[in-house]
Parts: C-alpha cells; sequence; structure tokens
C-alpha cells in the first residue's frame, strides 16, 4: 500500500470493506456470507479505494445509498458508469477508439471484462446498483496482486507526472539546480568567438536595465505576462549597478582572456598516421582547473564588487565555480549548496529590513542571484569557448576542448566515417525522406577514446522537420520491438542457441556444464581441462549485410498480424531518491488469436516486482506483419543521422542505437550459427538441433558456448572442439560478411592465430567476468575495466543541499556491491568454498573503494558514527542485494564470515587514509577482535582470499 500513499494523499487511502460500510444501504445483506469462496473474502480485505477520481482531484465524501436494490447486471451497471465518466477521457474504463492499420476501428478495455468477474457479480448482490455505480464512478480503486503490487480498475489512470511521496517539512528559498549536463555538447557554428551567444540577455537588452533586471529577479510567469513586470524597489535601486554591467560586456574582451588561461598548441600533429593525429587532438583538452579561472577572471571583471558585499562571498562563489566545472556528467549542484558559505548581511544591496521575513527575503533575493549567474552566464560562456563531453576511457569524468581542436577532431572522424559507413545529403532530401517515411533521424555525436574516437547515435530524440516534429526513431519502432520481442519470446532459437544477453542467462547455460564437469571429476581422480576460447566480431553492426537481414526478419515474423497491448506501472523503490515514484510505460505484442487480458497480465508481472501499480491503457493496435517489414526495412537502408548541421545516411551494414538494433544482430548471428558453426564446432543442447550432421565427435559433447550479442565464449572439455571453433572463427564468414578481431581473440591452449602473439593464459576476461581454468572452472569478477581511471570517474555524487546522505543509504550502498553480487560468483555449484570467499572479499574491497572516493567528495561527512554507520550499511546491502538475486540459492558462508571478509576489505582500503578514517580504523580494529570474528582468524578458506593472489586489477584501481 506504500505506493498508493505514494501517489494520493495518505488521508484517502481506505480499504474497500472500511469504504462500503461509510455506503452501504442500512437494509443491503451483510458482505460476507458463510458460503463464500476464500478468493471473495480475499478481494475483499485487500482491495483499496482511494476518496477521489485521481490523483489531485477533490476528495469525494461518501454518501449512504438509502435503500438496497439489484436491477441491473454488472454489465448494465459498467455501461452506466461509463455515461457517467464520459467527460474523463483519462478513466481507466473509456475504451479508446484504436485502428488496425486499415482504417477500421475498433475498441479495447480488458478491465470492464475483468469487472464481470464472480467476485464483482457476487459484490454487486451484497451493495446494490446505486452503491457500485457511486465506487466506481467517484473513487479509484485497487485490486491487490502479489508482493504490494496492484492493480487499477477504476479511476483517472496514473499520469506520467512525478508525484512526491509526502510533503515536504521545510522548503528552501530557492532551490533550483543547475545541471553538469547543461553545459554538454554545445555545437560550435553557434557562436563565433568566446564569449556569450548573440541570443544572450546582455546582447539582446542594450542599454535597457528593467529587462536585465526582470530577467534575473522576476519570475518566468510574471515574465511572459503581456504588461512589463512591476520591480520591487530593492531591485530598482539597483539599477545603475547593473548599467555598469552591461557597459563592461560590451568592452570586455573574452578571447583574450579564454587565450589567457586556456591556450591552445595550434603546432598540432601532421603525421600521416590517423592514430597519431587523433591522439594528438584528443590530448589537447584544457583542464577543469584552467576553465575554472577563466570562469573567475570573467566573473571578477564583469560583476561590480559591490554586488560580492565581502571577500568571502566572492571566494565563496569562486570555490562553488570550482566544484560545479569539475562536477562529473550526471551530476548537478543546487543554489542552497551554493549559498551555504556566503553571508546575506555583507550584502548590504538586499535591503535592511529585519526579522524572519525579511531573512528570507533576502535569501530568495540572492539565490535568484546565484542561479543566474550560473545558468545564464556561467553555462553560455563555457558552452562558447569550450565542446563538453565524456570520454569513454574515464567514464563520467567531463573534459573541455577548445572548439577549435575539437573541430579538428570532427573533420578526422567525419572523412573517416564517410570513407566507409555514411555517405553526405542535403538538407532537402534528408528532409524529404524523414517526411515520407514519418520517422525521424538520429543525433551522430563522437565519443573520444585513448587514440581514436566513437560514433554516438542517438535515436531517442524527437527532431524538428519542416513546420512539426516528427516522433524519434526509438518511438517509431516500438511497434515492430515489441512484435520481434513476442516471436523471441515464442521461438527462443530465433537468437541463437548459444545467446545469452545477461548474466542470469549466463548462468542458466553455465550451471548445468559446471555440474556435468563437476560429476565427471568426481568419479576420477584427474582433473579435468577446460579448454576456452573468446572471440568477437570486428565491426559487427557495419559488417551486417541488408539483404540477409531482411530475410531473416521475413522467416522469424510468423503471423500475419499483431495485437500491441499497452499498459503503465508505477513503482514506488528508494532506488529513485527520497520523495518520488517513477513511471514507466510498456507495451506487449501477441498474435490476434490470442488477445492478453490485463489482470492476467498485471497477475504474472507483479511476481517479479514489488511495490507496483499496473493499469491498462485503452488504446490498442492491430499491426500487419507487412507494415513491420516495410518500416524496419526503411530503418535499415535509410537511416539518416545528424552531425554539425549536416545530414548523412548510411551506406552499409545496419543502424547501431535504435531499440531494435541489437534484436536484429542477434538474429542475423544466430543464422550464421545455425548455417555455419553448427554443422562444424559449436555444441548444442537441443534434441532438434543435435540430429544434423557434425563432424564432432559425440564423446565431445560436454561443452557450452556464451554469446552476449557479438561476443562469443567457448567452454568445452575437449580440445578438438576448441581447435574446431577457434579454426572457424578465425577463417571469418564470407558469406556473412563477418570477420574475427584476432587482436581481441584469445585461448588458454596452445594454437597457432593469426595476429596474436599473446601467450598462454589460464585465466580469460569476458564481459564482466573472470574464467579460472587453473583447477577445473573457477568463476570471478573482472575489475581490469576500472584501472584505467580513478574510481571516482565512475561515481554520480549529488550535491543537492541536504541530500547526499540520504542518496547514499538509499541507493549508493547497493549500487556499490550490487554488480557483483550474483549466482556466478556465489554459488557453491560453480565455485569452491574458497573462491566465494575471494569473490565475497573482492566485491567488499571494490565497495570500499567506492565508498572511500564519495567520502572524499563531500569532506564535510567526517563523523565516526556516520563513517560507521557506512560501513555496516555496506556489509547490509550485500545480504539484501544476495537474497534479491540469488532467491532460494544455497549460500556457504555464515553472516560472521561475511562480516569478518567485509571488515577486512574495508580496513585494507582505508589504511591507506589512514589520517582521514582513522576513528574508523580503530572501529573495524574492534570489531574484528569480538570473540566471534576471532575465532575465524585460522580458518584457510577465509585467509585465502587475504592472500592478494588474484588481486592484480584491483591494486591498480586508483582511489
Amino acid at each position: 500500500m506504500d505506493v498508493l500513499r505514494a501517489l494520493f494523499d495518505p488521508a484517502l487511502v481506505t480499504g474497500l470493506v472500511a469504504y462500503l460500510d461509510h455506503i452501504r444501504p442500512d437494509d443491503a445483506p451483510a458482505l460476507v456470507d458463510a458460503g463464500d469462496p476464500p478468493e471473495y473474502i480475499q478481494f475483499l480485505h485487500a482491495t483499496q479505494v482511494v476518496r477521489c477520481v485521481g490523483a489531485g482531484q477533490p476528495p469525494h465524501e461518501p454518501k449512504r445509498v438509502p435503500g438496497f436494490s439489484v436491477g441491473c447486471s454488472q454489465r448494465q451497471v459498467l455501461d452506466q458508469v461509463v455515461q457517467m465518466v464520459s467527460n474523463k477521457p483519462s478513466h481507466v474504463l473509456i475504451a479508446k477508439r484504436s485502428t488496425n492499420g486499415r482504417g477500421n476501428i475498433f475498441t479495447w478495455n480488458t478491465i470492464r471484462t475483468h469487472l464481470q468477474n464472480r467476485s464483482w457479480k457476487r459484490l454487486l448482490s451484497r451493495i446494490g446498483d446505486d452503491a457500485m455505480r457511486q465506487l466506481l464512478s467517484r473513487c479509484s480503486v485497487f485490486e491487490a496482486l502479489e508482493n504490494g503490487c496492484f492493480l487499477q480498475v477504476s479511476g483517472q489512470a496514473i499520469t506520467r507526472d512525478k508525484v512526491p511521496l509526502c510533503p515536504v517539512k521545510h522548503v528552501s528559498p530557492y532551490s533550483a539546480t543547475v545541471q553538469c549536463s547543461s553545459m554538454l555538447y554545445a555545437c560550435r557554428s553557434s557562436v563565433s568567438r568566446a564569449g556569450l551567444p548573440s541570443t544572450h540577455i546582455l546582447n539582446q537588452v542594450n542599454d535597457n536595465v528593467h529587462a536585465l533586471l526582470a530577467d534575473i529577479f522576476v519570475s518566468s510567469n510574471k515574465r511572459r505576462a503581456r504588461r512589463p513586470p512591476s520591480l520591487r524597489p530593492t531591485v530598482q535601486r539597483l539599477a545603475p549597478v547593473f548599467r555598469r554591467i552591461l557597459k563592461t560586456h560590451r568592452h570586455l574582451n573574452y578571447h583574450s582572456i579564454l587565450e589567457q588561461h586556456c591556450p591552445v598548441d595550434r603546432s598540432a600533429s601532421t603525421s600521416s598516421d590517423l592514430s597519431a593525429r587523433y591522439t594528438a587532438a584528443i590530448r589537447q583538452y584544457t583542464s577543469a582547473d584552467n576553465v575554472s579561472a577563466f570562469v573567475r577572471n570573467v566573473v571578477l571583471r564583469l560583476i561590480p564588487r559591490v554586488l560580492w558585499g565581502s571577500k568571502n562571498n566572492f571566494m565563496a562563489f569562486c570555490q562553488a565555480v570550482h566544484t560545479f566545472v569539475h562536477l562529473r556528467r550526471f551530476e548537478s549542484i543546487d543554489v542552497t549548496f551554493i549559498m551555504q558559505r556566503l553571508r546575506t548581511k555583507d550584502c548590504s544591496w538586499l535591503g535592511d529590513g529585519v526579522g524572519a521575513r525579511a531573512a528570507i527575503s533576502k535569501q530568495t533575493m540572492l539565490a535568484k542571484w546565484l542561479h543566474w549567474l550560473f545558468a545564464e552566464l556561467l553555462v553560455p560562456l563555457v558552452r562558447s569557448a569550450f565542446y563538453v563531453t565524456e570520454s569513454e576511457p574515464y567514464r563520467n569524468r567531463i573534459f573541455f576542448y577548445r572548439h577549435e581542436v575539437w573541430n579538428r577532431i570532427s573533420d578526422m572522424a567525419v572523412t573517416e566515417l564517410c570513407a566507409d559507413q555514411f555517405r553526405q545529403i542535403d538538407e532537402g532530401s534528408a528532409q524529404q525522406m524523414v517526411v515520407s517515411r514519418g520517422v525521424g533521424y538520429s543525433q551522430l555525436r563522437i565519443l573520444p577514446k585513448m587514440n581514436c574516437v566513437r560514433p554516438i547515435v542517438n535515436c531517442a530524440n524527437r527532431n524538428a522537420v519542416g513546420v512539426g516534429r516528427q516522433p524519434s526513431v526509438n518511438d517509431s519502432l516500438k511497434n515492430a520491438f515489441s512484435a520481434l520481442s513476442f516471436e523471441r519470446a515464442r521461438n527462443p532459437g530465433l537468437c541463437g542457441i548459444s545467446n545469452a544477453p545477461n548474466l542470469d542467462a549466463v548462468y542458466d547455460r553455465l550451471l548445468p556444464f559446471v555440474i556435468s564437469l563437476a560429476n565427471v571429476q568426481s568419479a576420477g581422480e584427474k582433473l579435468v581441462k577446460v579448454y576456452m576460447v573468446s572471440a568477437d566480431i570486428q565491426k559487427c553492426y557495419d559488417s551486417i549485410l541488408r539483404p540477409r537481414v531482411m530475410d531473416i526478419l521475413q522467416n522469424a515474423l510468423a503471423e500475419k498480424n499483431y495485437f500491441v497491448h499497452r499498459w503503465t506501472t508505477a513503482n514506488r523503490s528508494a532506488a529513485w531518491g527520497n520523495g518520488y515514484t517513477r513511471k514507466r510505460y510498456h507495451r506487449d505484442a501477441a498474435s490476434v488469436t490470442s488477445v492478453p487480458q490485463m489482470d492476467e497480465l498485471a497477475l504474472e508481472r507483479s511476481k517479479k516486482c514489488r511495490n507496483t501499480v499496473f493499469v491498462e491503457q485503452p488504446g490498442a493496435e492491430r499491426i500487419s506483419c507487412e507494415s513491420i517489414i516495410q518500416q524496419i526495412r526503411e530503418h535499415i537502408h535509410d537511416n539518416i543521422v545528424k552531425f554539425r548541421k549536416l545530414f548523412y545516411c548510411q551506406a552499409v551494414g545496419i543502424p547501431q542505437g535504435s531499440i531494435i538494433s541489437s534484436l536484429l544482430c542477434s538474429m542475423y548471428i544466430a543464422d550464421l550459427e545455425r548455417n555455419q558453426l553448427e554443422k562444424s564446432a559449436l555444441p548444442s543442447n537441443d534434441s532438434a538441433l543435435s540430429q544434423r550432421s557434425w563432424t564432432i565427435k559425440a564423446s565431445c559433447s560436454d561443452s557450452v558456448v556464451l554469446r552476449q550479442v557479438d561476443d562469443f565464449l567457448l567452454l568445452t572439455t575437449c580440445k578438438d572442439v576448441a581447435e574446431s571453433f577457434l579454426a572457424s572463427m578465425v577463417g571469418g564468414f564470407p558469406e556473412y560478411n563477418f570477420s574475427v578481431n584476432a587482436r581481441k581473440t584469445q585461448a588458454n591452449f596452445a594454437v597457432g592465430m593469426p595476429g596474436s602473439e599473446e601467450p598462454i593464459k589460464t585465466v580469460m576476461t569476458w564481459c564482466g567476468l573472470e574464467f579460472d581454468s587453473s583447477r577445473g572452472l573457477e568463476l570471478r569478477g573482472d575489475y581490469s575495466r576500472f584501472t584505467s581511471t580513478s574510481i571516482a570517474d565512475t561515481l554520480t555524487v549529488s550535491r543537492v543541499s541536504g541530500r547526499p546522505c540520504n542518496k547514499l543509504r538509499e541507493r549508493g550502498l547497493r549500487l556499490f556491491v550490487e554488480s557483483k553480487t550474483h549466482p556466478l560468483l556465489l554459488d557453491s555449484r560453480i565455485n569452491t568454498k574458497r573462491g566465494i570467499c575471494l569473490n565475497v572479499y573482492q566485491l567488499f574491497r571494490f565497495g570500499a573503494c567506492k565508498l572511500n572516493a564519495w567520502l572524499s567528495q563531500l569532506r564535510h561527512l567526517r563523523s565516526t558514527p556516520f563513517q560507521c554507520g557506512l560501513a555496516e550499511g555496506l556489509i547490509h546491502a550485500f545480504h539484501v542485494s544476495r537474497r534479491r538475486r540469488c532467491g532460494d540459492m544455497e549460500f556457504v558462508l555464515s553472516s560472521n564470515e561475511v562480516r569478518w571478509l567485509a571488515l577486512h576489505a574495508l580496513s585494507h582500503v582505508f589504511r591507506r587514509k589512514q589520517s582521514r578514517f582513522r576513528n574508523l580504523l580503530a572501529w573495524i580494529k574492534a570489531k574484528l577482535r569480538s570473540s566471534d570474528l576471532r575465532r575465524l582468524d585460522h580458518c584457510s578458506h577465509l585467509r585465502f582470499a587475504l592472500r592478494g593472489t588474484y588481486d592484480g586489477a584491483l591494486n591498480k584501481i586508483k582511489y
């Protein structure tokens, strides 16, 4: 019921029985009779009623019905209720019109069907027509499912807007935030030189100081009024000061200040080697410290000292600027956080009023001024001088490139892309293609790597074309994706027998192989050798042959028509922060002969989620197979991307970045497996596939192949299978235009691999996992991808005042350990007890590195009880995550053993920061001396985790 109290005023949420006691006629029969079935009784006591039609609507006061009567059937009552709420189109009982793609209109609403089941009919016979009409027309009704979930059966459908969970006890005078993302990806062509853009208010108002003051100190709603907004006397007295700002702005040489603090080395590399030129240009980024100095110098010259009030206030502002330009990609800073070190009493221009009301007025005025400085001055200034972007090796850390440097990088990228992947088209042709097919274009940007760039295609944004806006590429492909997902669920072999799109699928496919391996080893004395091969298809998406993928698509769509059913979920979770409920929109495709029912779907989905409300969207669609194929054909052959105001059409392969890209790629590779690999090297557990002609001996069937999109991994006990598989992969597949990246091909046995001179290894990494074949097969987490950057670059730290601690407790601690808390690493059927101890120790050590980096970002959080509470919270987060992700799997370590490993991992990390965590280390030492943990000091399986034999990657992580 928590999610309902989050969506509605808790005072309006009540049980069905309690509500009916207020409206049932006095002469009505009892709600419950001795012969009533259990499901009816459960329905009565679990259903919840909200005394309003929708969130934000006025509450409904229940009125007792004067007399009991049942003169209508439940269906007739529903028809009457629909007439009563016909002026509320968002009501869940209103059947919306939909098209079947041929112009025919039909309606769809399974909630009406659900409300005619036995429980609702029985309820009608107990409360009468009038009470039922009042219940369904004046209230929002939610039937209980499993795990605290509900199905909405009446009332206005929950909306997209975020709804506060509870009233905020303290409202900041001005709580606006400035996002780091507001600085990202600025287009250089919008400005000619460093400085503020021509559309900026300082370039628009000329000498109109009144307009400038209104832009800063008057709310946006008042500024939109027809009449000029009036200014308070306190603001009007600032006119001479801001007139000086306008004058200074007109004469300020922004470019010279930029060259002073952020110079560019114009003797760039002229090497003929593209990689060398890329490397030289990518290394020419400007440090965040220099950007901060540039902004501070501009502000110092532009803003009169009187507006700072004191040197302390200016230094506090400079510190806030320094913090802002050092934010990571998804971080933000709010004005209240900036104001923490500023003294309003130093700013005489705020007025001389006294009292609480005057103090709040001063804070609000100062907050508006500071927000304008950051959002309307600092951000445009940075965007005009720099292209700001993240980098692939450094995760969330942002880099500042002078526009002339970024132009060189972009020119090299365009030349490279147009050489073999894209061709440029004129804007008129692009708009004509977009309008004719009704699908927007994608946005292309480039992401710097160490010595090259990676193109990133965004298919989720809507785009302006002509006089209107076209839906995004992903929005237009949602129905096609639903149909393909339906076929994939109905026919798992569609994406290949090796397809393992996530760790859960890897676990399901790997566990039988490991159990079989353990049985073989237990029967014999000699350790069974596991042969491993990993391979990666080179430029997979760009190499896919379009005619072949369209043939595969036509064979995959088995139905002539598909029915698309849509619904909404509202989920309350602490993982999304304090105070909000998240809404998500879903759609499923099905055969027209098996129309889905919302109650059945919600009941099935509620078994896998918690605190979720399911709401059916009455609109439904019937789409034909031909329309799906035509839409995907246009998406593949006419994929248009926009980069730097120019349009390009993809010339080869299939698009990346759309919701169907990975699915099409998996189907294409699955076809390759069936026609090329299964007859030569690929082991199969499918009885239908095992009837094919094989060149591999039947005795070598103890093998498993795993694939995540285009990354293959073979595990086998037969060397012939491994060699045959490796030969097939290295030889390539000309019929499918695929070749293997020899540099990334690995094997743990001696064999000639063209282009690869890697020594033989017993440990191989694949998709975030380490496979160790030195003694059978053991799995560990792969931490090597975190060694190229500081662990702080992977974090997102909230600098919104009052929330950092809550964010860390609610979400951060769980995320610190969740990624490596998986049955693949904790199941005793896959790993030995020593291996599980090592995995637990490593994940806690990795989590401690993240915790240390997080605390380093917010140095004011140095309270010993707080730090000790975080250490306890990290251990608790592991147990919660393990129970949720591992389910009923037997876990061989006791809680004390986990605690022993966790405390040793924390101690190892924080010992390097003794001056900051002296008290925390003393607390850890005291805990390890307790009798429950001290007796574990001599356990060999625990001591094995502390040896450091397998901690090479963890030792290289910078924190």
